[in-house]
Order: C-alpha cells, then sequence, then structure tokens
C-alpha cells in the first residue's frame, strides 16, 4: 500500500508539472516517448487523473510538431494594423487554434510572417476608452469573447493585443509598448486602460521594466491583471527536463530574471492597479498543491510583492477561465474603471 501511495504521488507531480506547464505537453512527449495505458489506468482509479485533465495534457501536439504554413491574409491583417486601425471580430480565423499553437511553439516564425499587433472589436469612436486586452499563453484574444461586448456595452473601446505566447516574455513586453505608442501616436486619447489575463498579466506589467510610462505612455491610468501569476508557477523550474519548451515556460519559473525584475518595478503614482484572482476548482489533481482555480495555485496570483501594490485585490469564486465570463467580475471592473476614470 505504501508503494502504491508513493507511485500516485509521485506521477501527480509529474502530471502537474506537466499540466500546468502546456496543454500540449502530453502529446508532444508521446511522440517520442510512449505514454503506457496502464499508467493512466491507474490514475483514473486513484482518482488522480479524470477526463478534463486528459483533455488539457493531449492538447494539439501533432500541429504543435508540424513545421508551420504562412498564412498570407493573416500576414497582411497584421502588417496593416500597425499602420492603421484594423478591425477584427473575435470569430476571424486569425484568433483561431492553428494561430495560437504557432504562437507557442514557432514565436520566430510567427514573428517573422506577422509579428505583433494591436486589433480592435469596433470602428474607433473617440468618446470611447480604450481598453487593452491581453490573452495569456497558448491562446489568443478569443479568450475575451464573453468580456469583450460587455465592456463595449459599458462605452468602452476593447482592443486586442495579438502576439506570440511562446516568446520571451520582456521581448513581448517591449513588442507591446511599441505598438501602445504607435496606437496612441494615431488616436489623441485623455485615458487608456490595459487588462492582461493569466501570463497576459505579466507581460503588461513588463512594460514597466521597458519604458519610463509615466513619460512615454502618459495617457495609462489603469492597469487590471486577472488570475495573472505574479510569483511564478512552480513547475516551470524544471523546465530543462522537458524535450521542447517555449521560451516564455523558463520566464513563468519563481526564480526568472524577468519574474524578479516584475516583482521589483514599482507602479507610477498615477497607474491605478488592481488585481483580480480566480480560486474555483473542481481537479482532483491540484488540490494537494492548496487552492487554486483549476490552472494556478491562488498563492501563485497573490504571493508577490505586486500584490502590495494594488489598490485593491478582489477575489473570485471562479475558474482559470470562467473568471472572464462571470457577471460579477464585470460589474466589479466596471467601477473599478468608471471611479478611476471619473466617469
Amino acid at each position: 500500500m505504501l508503494i502504491r501511495f508513493l507511485l500516485v504521488a509521485a506521477l501527480s507531480v509529474v502530471l502537474l508539472a506537466l499540466e500546468t506547464a502546456l496543454p500540449v505537453t502530453r502529446g508532444v512527449l508521446a511522440g517520442r516517448f510512449p505514454w503506457p495505458q496502464r499508467v493512466d489506468d491507474l490514475l483514473q482509479r486513484t482518482g488522480v487523473l479524470d477526463s478534463d485533465v486528459a483533455v488539457r495534457l493531449l492538447g494539439d501536439w501533432e500541429a504543435a510538431l508540424q513545421p508551420p504554413m504562412r498564412n498570407g491574409e493573416h500576414a497582411s491583417l497584421m502588417e496593416r494594423a500597425r499602420r492603421e486601425d484594423a478591425v477584427v471580430p473575435l470569430s476571424h480565423d486569425l484568433f483561431g487554434p492553428d494561430s495560437a499553437t504557432i504562437g507557442l511553439w514557432h514565436p520566430d516564425f510567427f514573428l517573422d510572417n506577422y509579428g505583433t499587433a494591436l486589433l480592435l472589436a469596433a470602428p474607433f469612436a473617440p468618446d470611447r476608452v480604450p481598453v487593452v486586452l491581453i490573452h495569456g499563453i497558448n491562446g489568443t484574444p478569443r479568450v475575451f469573447t464573453n468580456l469583450a461586448p460587455e465592456l463595449q456595452r459599458a462605452g468602452y473601446q476593447p482592443v486586442y493585443f495579438f502576439y506570440p505566447t511562446g516568446m520571451a516574455l520582456g521581448s513581448a513586453a517591449q513588442q507591446l509598448g511599441e505598438r501602445l505608442r504607435e496606437f496612441l501616436g494615431r488616436h489623441d486619447v485623455e485615458n487608456v486602460v490595459v487588462i492582461g489575463h493569466s501570463m497576459g498579466g505579466l507581460v503588461g506589467k513588463g512594460v514597466l521594466n521597458q519604458l519610463k510610462v509615466a513619460k512615454t505612455l502618459p495617457t495609462w491610468r489603469v492597469f487590471i491583471s486577472i488570475s495573472a501569476p505574479f510569483a511564478g508557477i512552480a513547475s516551470a523550474r524544471y523546465s530543462e527536463r522537458l524535450p521542447r519548451r517555449p521560451s516564455s515556460w523558463d520566464d513563468l519559473a519563481p526564480s526568472s530574471a524577468f519574474l524578479q525584475k516584475v516583482q521589483s518595478t514599482e507602479f507610477p503614482a498615477d497607474l491605478g492597479f488592481y488585481l483580480f484572482f480566480s480560486a474555483r476548482s473542481d481537479r482532483s489533481i491540484m488540490a494537494a498543491f492548496g487552492n487554486n482555480d483549476g490552472v494556478l495555485t491562488v498563492d501563485s496570483m497573490v504571493a508577490s510583492p505586486v500584490t502590495a501594490e494594488a489598490r485593491d485585490v478582489f477575489g473570485f469564486y471562479e475558474d482559470h477561465n470562467s473568471i472572464l465570463g462571470a457577471p460579477l467580475v464585470y460589474r466589479r471592473l466596471e467601477e473599478v474603471l468608471d471611479a478611476e476614470l471619473a466617469r
């Protein structure tokens, strides 16, 4: 019995590291090493592995191992968005899973062929405050399918930052800073808001490492992180054991140089920071690691020096993704924005 317990515990830790790392990890490993069915059977019987976890581990690993193909329409659209406003609905295949996979596993190809860009949810309206939305790892702006319409309904202008999530996070933050300067050079606005979900919160905060925001982006008034791992992800410290990994995963390790800089760089006095986090999970595999939202532990979201910089902290009984579709979150966001922007 003791041997079985130790085996299950060890396998749980390995699975957690792989699963938290990237949804495609199990598939990538399976492409090189067979995944014994008896391991799945054992974990299913002990309750360590459920169907949701298996789906997350499999991911789209076959696409991750295939050479990417350039899409001329996407390249043209992203290039145009750096010169002028480009309205792109979230249903557009630019934001589809293929783009997410290329951005995660082939970030250099993505940057060479598409670059990064800010794309609008609707034609620019001078009377609306732009709200820049930053997605997390292995994702696209489509994750904001529920949030963007609520912001529009409340009178804001959703703008999506699209970038390859496998790139180094410091470089992603630098790209975001450049795209913001281009966008604000075209539009004379009094206020700008930035909202980052998951790893996108780190990219948004990382801009402060790159620029003197008070001088370079003086209209940036509010920054809101939603379920962002400011304390890092513990399993990322073992990233060198993975047969393949993106640069962004290295930056998610708690001791990474990028995270240390993010944690130590202070916010300008006139940039209001609010921290939102999620704390609901029905996934037994993560129970041993404390309170969590099914992807990140609560500690990874709030147990860092960044939390002390927040003007307020809000926790929600939602999981890592449902927090972007919860009415209570919408109301709290609107209250924060309205108060900070004196609307």
